[in-house]
């Protein structure tokens, strides 16, 4: 692992709920290598594709991942201009001696409340990480204010049929790495709301390894929900 190019913000404070799930994300990366070995440049190169897309699309970009995790994406693209990743537990990958480097500037800290100007960035990338977040309203919110006019969103989020709806908020006591369940159409609203236009949207089924109850279950039911966006 090479340069340390890190910083952090300080952040309000945090529900319950987003608590407990910071807890389940650290023994989640506490565990065996097994589960996440396979992340690469080419295995998110197969995720972009997957999703329509390639890594042309950062080219020359100011790039931030918000909840970037040790191994996302921003750590393995070659085309952006800068690339910076945000995570409220940086300083948790390094310490378990997993946070990759890829040229990027780590900034530890909540996507609701990033520590850069307004504007300062042309695509944000939120990759498995909406459901989350404390507060995915705000979150939106805060990618939307630091982007360039125009400048670009492409998340990707489970989502769930909506005759679940009555139920998804009650999966949060269960499902405790996410205090969020959405339906894609309760995504598509949270970008209206946040000040974004979509520009395109797809879903494909979940497919999770493993043979647990709850993992065949979310594969017969969630689903990728994934949108390409600009502020507008």
């Amino acid at each position: 692992m090479s340069e340390d190019h890190s910083t952090s913000v300080s952040s309000p404070p945090a529900s319950g709920h987003w608590n407990r799930s910071q807890e389940a994300e650290t023994r989640f990366w506490e565990g065996s290598a097994d589960r996440y070995g396979h992340f690469s440049a080419e295995y998110w190169e197969r995720m972009l594709a997957q999703d329509g897309l390639d890594p042309s699309f950062f080219e020359g970009a100011r790039v931030i991942e918000l909840g970037c995790g040790p191994f996302g994406m921003i750590h393995y693209l070659d085309t952006p201009r800068e690339k910076i990743g945000c995570d409220p537990l940086i300083e948790t990958y390094r310490e378990l001696g997993l946070l990759q480097d890829g040229g990027v500037t780590h900034l530890a800290g909540r996507g609701e409340r990033v520590d850069l100007p307004a504007g300062s960035v042309d695509v944000v990338i939120s990759y498995n990480v909406l459901d989350h977040v404390d507060d995915p309203l705000g979150s939106l919110r805060e990618a939307h204010r630091l982007l360039t006019e125009g400048g670009r969103m492409y998340l990707n989020v489970h989502s769930f049929p909506g005759f679940l709806r009555p139920v998804l908020p009650w999966l949060r006591y269960v499902d405790t790495p996410h205090p969020w369940h959405f339906t894609t159409a309760g995504v598509r609203r949270l970008l209206g709301r946040a000040g974004f236009e979509i520009d395109r949207s797809l879903s494909y089924p979940v497919r999770l390894p493993g043979s647990s109850f709850k993992q065949r279950v979310a594969q017969k039911i969630a689903l990728h929900a994934v949108f390409l966006a600009h502020k507008t």
